[in-house]
């Protein structure tokens, strides 16, 4: 098949997530693990699974959506495609504008549910490895040493703004510092509305 079918796609960005789905329920396979894992029952891969925070897999579950889609609209399983579709779609990223910092999420998480290549994790291939290497060299991070975007413009865009909702986004936005990936991740599920005692946490 060219993609997971319904049951077994990522969980999309927003669902509820504070009691996380079982390996499966996500397209993490016991190949996807390695194959020291094809014998283990579902509920030690689901542990395994847990290993990444909620707001991780929300994050690699949006990333792993669109690289699914590219699959789809050129006939290639997501799951197990060459490292040469990888390549190809993380090349198509580079030349739309996306930073290497951006591609390097990409990579973490494909690698997150794509089948081992030669028994190796897509992120430690040594070809795309190689390709994220070439691609900080060629576009280099370079630190704003001012803000590139006009106080005055934001300050009024803030008073006209009506919902109270967007203008929390905007000031999370801005005082966190956060990618936009990251703040999409967030969310309003009870595991991630805990406090401690006194609001410690």
């Amino acid at each position: 098949p060219l993609a997971d079918p319904p049951e077994a796609r990522p969980p999309l960005l927003g669902e509820r997530d504070h009691m996380a789905p079982p390996a499966q329920s996500v397209g993490l396979t016991p190949l996807v693990f390695g194959r020291e894992s094809e014998n283990l029952p579902e509920g030690v891969l689901n542990m395994i699974f847990q290993a990444r925070a909620p707001s991780t897999r929300r994050l690699y579950a949006l990333k792993w959506s669109v690289f699914s889609t590219w699959c789809s609209t050129r006939g290639k399983n997501p799951a197990s495609c060459d490292i040469s579709v990888i390549l190809s779609f993380l090349q198509e990223l580079l030349d739309k504008g996306r930073s290497p910092s951006t591609l390097k999420v990409y990579v973490a998480a494909i690698a997150a549910f794509h089948a081992p290549i030669a028994d190796q994790s897509i992120g430690r291939n040594n070809l795309v490895v190689r390709f994220l290497k070439g691609s900080r060299r060629i576009n280099p991070s370079r630190p704003h040493t001012i803000p590139t975007w006009d106080l005055s413009t934001v300050l009024r865009a803030l008073k006209n703004l009506k919902p109270l909702t967007l203008k929390t986004a905007l000031l999370l936005a801005l005082v966190s510092v956060k990618r936009i990936g990251d703040l999409q991740a967030l969310s309003l599920s009870p595991s991630c509305l805990e406090f401690g005692p006194g609001d410690s946490k």
